[in-house]
């Protein structure tokens, strides 16, 4: 199936979805009027609605959607979303984001988790760049080529001129990693507007684009060297810890009383705090201490907060 098959048949399901959505229609909608709409046949949006699970039927030329429905029959749904999902990953920028997320919406309605063994949450935010931009994005970054673009940082615009590396993706928030005055930057996606070609660049040293495999969120500080940290982990939580790594270059060793001394890298001390601040009392930082009164700092302040 062509890109834009798939642009059109998202388009359509999205329509379909925000139309059972409103309270006006009363959870039902004429497939005749919508086809003539998009232009296509009624079966056409009879394939759509098969692919958006068990909430959603089609009868008689009508679209409903069942908030409640528990389907006990077998559905094929789930196969059609799954084959869905595999086109949508070999696809790029605006469109892939979007189809993914949709799926990922479909997946996680509740009549398709009474029928599915398996759930997930999926918190992926939408790219509001255009597809137009994402392509020369993608066209930079594997050519080397130096863009332009407006960059929103609170209520100001600037323009600025980078050399595009990477597009990232931490807790679901997207951004660019670039060269900017021969510091590597990273800039939040949707604040970036108006993207154009400048000029040929050059090729990065890749061993500052290595790093990133030992990112561990949004506040990961590419041109600074990695500093060590040291964390204690009580063994009644130690398991958790244990089950998947904090950072792919962490260390640990297992004490005799089951609790953990686990050593990693970071940037900066805000990669690791949130993590040490959930967790807090089972998880303790031993060193450098310029983090633990980092740590210090953040409970009093928060417990200022409490007692005003």
């Amino acid at each position: 199936m062509a890109r834009h098959e798939y642009e059109q048949k998202l388009a359509r399901m999205q329509r379909i979805m925000t139309l059972l959505y409103d309270p006006a229609n009363n959870s039902v909608i004429c497939a005749k009027a919508l086809a003539e709409e998009f232009n296509v046949s009624t079966r056409t949006l009879r394939r759509d609605v098969e692919m958006m699970g068990d909430a959603y039927q089609y009868h008689r030329d009508k679209i409903y959607f069942y908030d409640n429905k528990v389907s006990q029959q077998p559905q094929a749904s789930p196969i059609a979303l799954m084959l869905l999902k595999n086109f949508a990953q070999n696809m790029s920028g605006e469109i892939k984001t979007q189809m993914l997320s949709i799926l990922n919406s479909l997946e996680s309605s509740p009549a398709h988790q009474a029928s599915d063994i398996f759930f997930t949450r999926s918190h992926l935010e939408e790219i509001t760049l255009s597809l137009d931009s994402i392509l020369l994005l993608q066209k930079a970054i594997k050519e080397h080529i130096i863009i332009g673009f407006k960059f929103k940082k609170d209520s100001d615009y600037t323009e600025r001129e980078v050399l595009p590396l990477k597009i990232l993706n931490f807790s679901g928030e997207w951004y660019m990693l670039g060269l900017e005055s021969s510091s590597i930057k990273k800039f939040y996606l949707n604040d970036i507007s108006n993207v154009h070609t400048i000029r040929q660049g050059e090729s990065i040293d890749e061993e500052a684009l290595g790093r990133l495999d030992n990112a561990l969120n949004a506040w990961f500080v590419p041109n600074r060297k990695p500093f060590m940290v040291r964390l204690w982990v009580d063994s009644k939580v130690a398991k958790y810890f244990k089950r998947k790594k904090i950072s792919p270059n962490q260390h640990s060793i297992e004490h005799s009383d089951k609790s953990l001394d686990i050593t990693l890298y970071i940037t900066d001390f805000r990669e690791i705090a949130p993590l040490v601040l959930m967790w807090i009392p089972s998880v303790v930082v031993l060193e450098p201490q310029e983090l633990k009164e980092f740590i210090l700092k953040n409970v009093r302040d928060y417990l200022k907060l409490l007692e005003s």
